[in-house]
């Protein structure tokens, strides 16, 4: 997998950027319920391109999760977010990539 980001998206620790989170229409606001349970304050993605949230290719709903602090055990808490019924993935790719390109504002561009 290759994932192709602008300086924007580099940060030092997860966590000081929305988290998105990718949960089935049916029943989503019991979703969001369930992950405000636990601790994550998320809101549904809005369209770009009319009324409603935005649909994902699968025709599902994306919830921004936002975080208080960095994340220091995000690994675990992917786990715990995934564990909540209508959750399908969540934006964190963990031992996904094998090349990251990062393009600067300045034109340069690194593949790390």
């Amino acid at each position: 997998m290759l994932v192709i980001v602008d300086e924007s998206k580099l940060v030092e620790r997860l966590g000081h950027m929305p988290l998105p989170v990718e949960i089935t229409p049916f029943a989503w606001k019991m979703t969001l319920r369930k992950l405000a349970n636990k601790g994550f304050s998320g809101v549904l993605r809005p369209s770009k391109i009319g009324p409603g949230p935005y649909l994902t290719d699968n025709g599902n709903y994306i919830a921004d999760i936002h975080f208080a602090q960095a994340l220091t055990q995000p690994e675990e808490l992917d786990l715990a977010i995934r564990s909540i019924p209508g959750v399908i993935e969540t934006g964190f790719f963990f031992n996904l990539a094998k090349r990251v390109v990062v393009g600067f504002f300045d034109g340069r561009v690194e593949l790390c």
